[in-house]
């Protein structure tokens, strides 16, 4: 059926993206999320709405988390799932947690499904029991732990800090939603918060790997910042490439005619 109001087209967006998310633990480009819009509904346009831009459209929906990349291009989550948008949020100087391992540890767990990491190839499982090979398993981190990162990030700020009023609504029903709307305000503790959070996420992964030994390049992504963009290292520059690559269909994959270069902001070698 058409699409008759903003606020069927709205809830429409909001089920793309949850189902998006149940799928892949992944936020979604908004490059991808309209297309996924018009596969449901070939007649949307933004424009029916009195929106100038599908962008505009996007950012006036509630039960969305935001992250404007560029000038171009943002990513969406569920409002419950903002964090995850925090992914390019930087630990130690350029580094980031693999979006793999990202979802492994923080997203939150399902029926009928395991996570692991498989030493022999290096890549992270999730899915069936049934279908999982040798593996080492990951515990993702508990609700009530990541619950209580916020509720100690919140007592960081001091007896004066307007966030001290959600620390009541901090439950397992509806606390992480609170958490996030009470944020959106507010760029500059967001920011903060996404840092504690990924430096808070990378000791849990570094404590998870120790008895396997396993080297944090395993689970960074990162590249030598001494010399700007010129002093990415070979292995940063595979870790970047192959996390890339795990973002994309394979369907896409197979389409791809353009030098990836163009995608990690590397400079072209010269040659004589």
């Amino acid at each position: 059926m058409p699409i008759a109001t903003k606020e069927e087209a709205h809830e429409l967006l909001q089920r793309v993206i949850r189902d998006w998310w149940s799928d892949t633990g992944q936020p979604l480009l908004g490059s991808q999320l309209k297309v996924r819009m018009l596969e449901r509904a070939p007649d949307f346009n933004e424009k029916n709405f009195q929106y100038n831009s599908f962008s505009a459209f996007v950012r006036d929906c509630k039960g969305i988390a935001i992250d404007i990349r560029g000038t171009t291009d943002f990513a969406v989550a569920p409002a419950e799932h903002a964090e995850s948008l925090s992914e390019r949020t930087e630990v130690e100087g350029h580094t980031r947690i693999r979006p793999h391992f990202w979802r492994a540890f923080v997203s939150f767990p399902k029926d009928n499904e395991v996570r692991s990491f498989i030493p022999e190839t290096g890549r992270v499982y999730i899915g069936p029991p049934g279908n999982c090979p040798p593996s080492v398993p990951i515990p993702p981190i508990p609700r009530e732990v990541q619950l209580k990162w916020r509720r100690d990030f919140i007592n960081s700020l001091g007896e004066e800090s307007e966030l001290r009023s959600v620390l009541p609504e901090l439950t397992l029903q509806g606390g992480f939603k609170a958490f996030t709307v009470a944020l959106e305000d507010r760029p500059g503790l967001r920011k903060r918060w996404h840092s504690v959070l990924v430096d808070r996420v990378a000791s849990t992964i570094r404590a998870w790997g120790e008895p396997i030994k396993l080297p944090d390049e395993a689970w960074l992504l990162g590249y030598d910042t001494s010399r700007g963009t010129q002093g990415i290292t070979e292995g940063g520059v595979r870790q970047r490439i192959y996390a890339l690559l795990d973002q994309v269909r394979t369907e896409d994959l197979l389409e791809l005619r353009i030098p990836i270069r163009w995608f990690l902001d590397t400079p072209p070698k010269h040659t004589k």
